[in-house]
């Protein structure tokens, strides 16, 4: 495991690694992460990714109804708000233990620029941008904050219900 798949760090010493197309990038966002993919670094040296973005305010307003998101390409570093940081995350032991295998990286390019500037749906609970990037890496989505949130609510209702006596 690199130093990057396990440490945040900021555009600078993120783009200092050497980034391969098809690597998953998790960007901190405080209370939650925006995951892009990596696609290619140009003779400019812009780093380029893909990812899915909401189109509308009520898919971070808390809402879990459905939305829609494009399929942008952007350079990452516009994608990079502020003092957000980084890291590189494959995901690699998740998709082991789902049994997933990465697909072919110049297939899932060339799937991506087809899509690019397409609307497609989006939830915060069941096709946000971690679904989408696992999708396109793995052919499977999963969200590790989805999991995470569905974990703390049970825990907490388990705890409530244990103090109440249901």
């Amino acid at each position: 495991m690199s130093f990057s798949e396990t440490t945040f760090s900021s555009y600078e010493e993120l783009i200092a690694n050497d980034l391969k197309p098809g690597d998953l990038i998790e960007i901190n966002r405080g209370l939650y992460s925006h995951w892009v993919m990596f696609v290619n670094k140009c003779k400019s040296g812009v780093h380029w990714c893909f990812h899915a973005v909401a189109t509308d305010d009520n898919a971070w307003s808390g809402s879990m109804m459905s939305s829609e998101a494009i399929i942008r390409k952007d350079r990452l570093e516009d994608i990079m708000e502020g003092n957000d940081s980084a890291r590189i995350n494959n995901k690699i032991d998740e998709a082991k233990r789902k049994e997933c295998v990465h697909r072919p990286v110049n297939v899932v390019i060339t799937n991506l620029e087809r899509q690019k500037d397409k609307t497609v749906r989006y939830s915060l609970v069941e096709l946000n941008c971690e679904h989408y990037v696992t999708i396109w890496k793995y052919g499977a989505g999963w969200s590790r904050q989805v999991e995470n949130a569905h974990y703390v609510v049970d825990s907490v209702l388990g705890g409530i219900a244990r103090i109440f006596g249901c």
